[in-house]
C-alpha cells in the first residue's frame, strides 16, 4: 500500500511542472486528476477493509466526496495559476487576497470531511468513517507537500 500512496505523490508533481513549462494543462489536469482517482481507489480498496454491506454504503458517498472535492481542488488549481502569474511581482494586497483564498479552501476541504465523516459514521459506522478520513488526510497530506515542495516561496 505505501507504494501505491507513493505513486500519488509523484503523479502530484506533473501539473505544476506542466504549468512551469507554459503547456496546455487543462487536459491534462483532468487526466491526472482521473490517475490518482483510480489510485485512490484502490488504496481505499485495500485500506478499508470493508464488508459487502459496509461497501455499498461507503461507496456512493465517497464518489460524492470526491465530487465535491474536485469543485474544491478546481479552486486550488486557479489560485495556483494566479500565484504564478503574479509571483515575482507581488503586491502586499494581491498576497493577502491569495492568503485569504488558500484559508477558504483550507476551511472548505476540511468542512467537506467533516460533513462527510458524520454521514459515513452513519453509514458504515464511525470506525470505518474515521480510517476513510485517516486515509484521505495522509493522501492529502501527500499531495500538498509535493505540490508546496514544486511552488516557490515568496522574496
Amino acid at each position: 500500500m505505501k507504494k501505491i500512496i507513493l505513486s500519488l505523490s509523484f503523479l502530484a508533481l506533473a501539473p505544476i511542472a506542466v504549468n512551469a513549462q507554459g503547456g496546455e494543462i487543462e487536459g491534462f489536469i483532468e487526466l491526472l486528476r482521473s490517475d490518482i482517482r483510480t489510485v485512490k481507489v484502490a488504496v481505499l480498496t485495500a485500506a478499508m477493509g470493508l464488508d459487502e454491506q459496509q461497501a455499498e454504503g461507503f461507496w456512493p458517498l465517497q464518489r460524492e466526496y470526491e465530487s465535491s472535492l474536485a469543485g474544491i481542488n478546481d479552486e486550488r488549481i486557479r489560485l495556483i495559476k494566479r500565484y504564478a502569474e503574479q509571483w515575482g511581482t507581488l503586491t502586499d494586497d494581491q498576497a493577502a487576497s491569495i492568503a485569504k483564498d488558500f484559508f477558504s479552501i483550507q476551511e472548505r476541504r476540511l468542512k467537506l470531511r467533516k460533513s462527510s465523516y458524520k454521514k459515513m459514521s452513519k453509514e458504515i459506522g464511525a470506525l470505518a468513517a474515521a480510517r476513510f478520513i485517516q486515509i484521505e488526510n495522509a493522501i492529502q497530506m501527500l499531495l500538498d507537500l509535493q505540490i508546496s515542495a514544486e511552488l516557490p516561496i515568496l522574496e
